[in-house]
């Protein structure tokens, strides 16, 4: 840590802020070629003809006055040219704020400084505070929250009063608990959604700053990476996450005028502060330890060990009947919900085998706890942390396909196995729907049908698979998913015994008598195969070496795959992307 000593203007190097008495000004900054930086100072007086000087001479002046050999100031004590010293002074930025004998906040800039700006006639102190940029940006609000002493002073360089004698004024200005301005010490009790609520109509001047300002309120550390840009807020909450399980921190809503399309399906993490801006409401149990949540971080998203439950009320078309409800173990009393209390929670919507938050510009209100309602069922759950623009269009995406039996292979499909399936008579043309499947939200997915005929004199069974799915591709920017389709017979695999999809019976139909094989795990059994025999050096499947016709003896099963809007025949055309046809016919001997 540097301080400026205050009679010299030299700069002295402090293993520590603790013990030393200093004086630090909270400002906000003028143009990067107004102020005074570090290098500057090793190179007076010639840049004391800087407009920032100014204010590196009057604070140092005011901290002669109180008898304080040193004062701290952002733009001269830190070395910005070194990235380690400039990661740890935002690192150490809070405490050296707290740690400072007093601090000096230098209102000098209107938010409006145009000569048209409207005067405030009669103006309240906390509309004529309100007024300044100061109460505006990232970086000031820890720099009011963290020293015990504080003094404001005007453009002219005045005291216009303290923090203790304001305490009332700036709470109501900036939001911020007086309990907290009284003592920093208090910070600790409130929660983590009202923290943030304190900087949601914040700015910096850099996407990143909107996190980096924060790490000190939230008492957390964090590398500084310039340029990752929005990354840096979604890391903030990641090592919030790692510190506490307070559930408000996925209290926050999203703008409705961004909610597009896109805007309907987020992330289980806010993108920045300003969607926190309804969390001061919320109101949560003071004692923490009583709290039994525990969330965790992990490689497959945020994992949950809680109570899901049911939306009681759907506030919109977009809610389908499997959306689920996250309780947050807080309570909502504002002008929202008409001044009752109401426990809040998000929907989430399952996307594969993680969850998404649906709707993130609504929360789900009740009377009760989720973990309370009787259709809550206690569950492992994952959320994605962050999703892509890829992500979001596929999707919205969404593609869909369906299954058809040709007459031909309808005929020779075994009564009894064919009462298991779902088919009904399409009444275009001789096409049976028989099942369908959809990407939901899933760059890739794949889908098994098994089905079975009778042929021949006498009657003989023969046994397929149809493996077939959906593979995504990124192309200029954008993911193209395309279907894919493999036939397969039993007959196949006579020969090879040891062969997981000969020796486990995958060819068969879930029956109580087969050894409890799930059909989730027999298509887990086919895609290895897939994967084992037709995925490329890319990683893609190779499509054009998959079977789509197979020929025992003289029977032939094929299938062909179409867009769908090729089929006019189908009633079922507009609801999906793509139509698979299997068909069956009689090979003619060779003579």
């Amino acid at each position: 840590m540097w301080l400026l000593d205050t009679a010299t203007f030299e700069l002295k190097a402090f293993h520590s802020s603790a013990g030393v008495k200093y004086a630090i000004l909270s400002h906000t900054w003028g143009g990067d070629d107004d102020e005074v930086t570090f290098y500057d100072m090793a190179h007076l007086p010639c840049y004391q003809e800087k407009p920032g000087w100014q204010k590196i001479e009057k604070t140092c002046e005011l901290a002669r006055r109180m008898q304080l050999q040193y004062a701290w100031i952002d733009t001269c004590c830190i070395d910005k040219t070194s990235s380690a010293e400039l990661s740890e002074a935002i690192n150490s930025m809070f405490s050296w704020y707290r740690d400072s004998w007093i601090c000096f906040v230098y209102l000098s800039t209107y938010v409006d400084e145009s000569p048209t700006a409207p005067p405030i006639r009669n103006a309240s102190m906390a509309q004529e505070l309100a007024r300044y940029k100061w109460f505006q940006r990232g970086w000031t609000l820890q720099e009011l929250i963290a020293p015990s002493k504080v003094t404001f002073l005007d453009r002219s360089w005045e005291p216009i009063g303290t923090k203790k004698t304001l305490c009332d004024t700036l709470a109501e200005v900036t939001g911020i608990d007086s309990v907290v301005l009284r003592s920093v010490e208090a910070l600790s009790t409130i929660h983590v959604g009202r923290k943030f609520s304190w900087a949601a109509h914040r700015s910096t001047k850099r996407v990143e700053d909107l996190a980096y300002c924060l790490l000190g309120i939230f008492d957390v550390n964090m590398p500084l990476l310039y340029g990752e840009g929005p990354k840096a807020f979604i890391r903030l909450q990641e090592e919030i996450i790692r510190s506490t399980n307070d559930l408000t921190l996925f209290a926050w809503q999203q703008d409705t005028s961004s909610s597009g399309q896109n805007g309907q399906l987020r992330a289980i993490l806010a993108h920045s502060p300003s969607e926190f801006r309804y969390c001061g409401k919320l109101l949560t149990l003071e004692e923490k330890l009583d709290v039994e949540t525990e969330f965790t971080l992990t490689n497959r998203g945020l994992r949950f060990d809680r109570h899901l439950g049911v939306a009681n009320t759907k506030p919109s078309d977009l809610l389908s009947d499997n959306d689920l409800v996250l309780g947050l173990d807080c309570l909502e009393r504002s002008e929202r919900t008409e001044n009752v209390p109401r426990w809040v929670g998000i929907y989430l919507r399952k996307i594969g085998s993680t969850y998404v938050r649906v709707m993130p510009d609504n929360l789900h209100y009740s009377t009760s706890r989720v973990s309370r309602l009787n259709l809550a069922m206690k569950q492992v759950a994952y959320t994605a942390t962050s999703l892509s623009d890829l992500d979001m269009e596929v999707i919205h995406e969404n593609r869909t396909v369906s299954i058809f039996y040709h007459s031909t292979l309808h005929a020779v499909i075994p009564y009894d196995f064919r009462a298991n399936l779902s088919g009904s008579r399409i009444s275009y043309g001789s096409m049976y729907y028989i099942d369908s499947f959809a990407s939901r939200g899933l760059r890739s997915c794949m889908f098994l049908h098994l089905f079975m005929i009778k042929v021949g004199k006498p009657l003989q069974e023969y046994r397929f698979a149809l493996v077939c799915g959906l593979q995504g591709r990124t192309k200029f920017e954008r993911i193209e998913q395309s279907p894919w389709v493999h036939l397969c017979a039993e007959a196949e695999f006579s020969h090879l015994p040891n062969h997981p999809i000969c020796k486990l019976g995958a060819f068969k139909q879930a029956t109580n008598e087969d050894n409890g094989m799930t059909f989730e795990e027999r298509t887990g059994i086919f895609r290895d195969y897939i994967f084992e025999n037709y995925l490329d050096s890319t990683g893609q499947l190779s499509q054009s070496s998959m079977c789509k016709s197979l020929s025992i003896e003289d029977h032939e099963i094929s299938v062909r795959v179409d867009h769908a809007s090729e089929h006019s025949w189908s009633e079922c055309s507009s609801r999906y992307t793509y139509i698979i046809r299997l068909s069956y016919s009689k090979c003619l001997k060779k003579t």
